[in-house]
């Protein structure tokens, strides 16, 4: 995929993907304070059965930013992520994934979540997603409002 991009593109890309390398401290930094905040709330430690962090490889998102590229040219627009806009136009950088056992835990879960981000005034560009298989749970998250 990367064959359809000329020079130029591929060294801004690769200029992205290093802008993004130097920056990886805030990420970090928000990742352990999404931990702190967890492994203190005795509600959530009751309801979460385990946790995952990850912070995005880079060469995972060089191959993204190529996906985008050639989806601009396909679509004949200009490729506009640059490095004003690249931590805003990338919205999976860094991740936290809260695993649960018991469907019926969602709701409390994102209301305990909720409480923490309104006190530390973090802004929520996406809500929470329920991806299902069977039709209960289908349910569930549509009376709820997250399907």
């Amino acid at each position: 995929m990367a064959k359809v991009l000329g020079k130029r593109q591929l060294r801004i890309i690769d200029e992205l993907v290093e802008h993004f390398v130097s920056n990886l401290e805030p990420f970090k930094r928000a990742l352990l304070s999404i931990q702190g905040y967890i492994e203190s709330s005795d509600k959530l430690k009751s309801l979460i059965h385990s946790v995952k962090s990850r912070i995005k490889e880079p060469d995972h998102l060089r191959d993204k930013l190529i996906r985008k590229a050639v989806e601009a040219r396909e679509k004949k627009e200009s490729f506009s992520i640059n490095k004003n806009n690249l931590f805003s136009e990338i919205n999976d950088l860094a991740g936290y994934r809260i695993i649960h056992l018991h469907t019926k835990q969602f709701q409390d879960i994102d209301f305990e979540l909720k409480k923490i981000f309104a006190e530390q005034q973090w802004l929520i560009v996406e809500g929470p997603s329920a991806k299902t298989w069977d039709d209960e749970s289908r349910e569930y998250f549509k009376q709820i409002a997250f399907c």
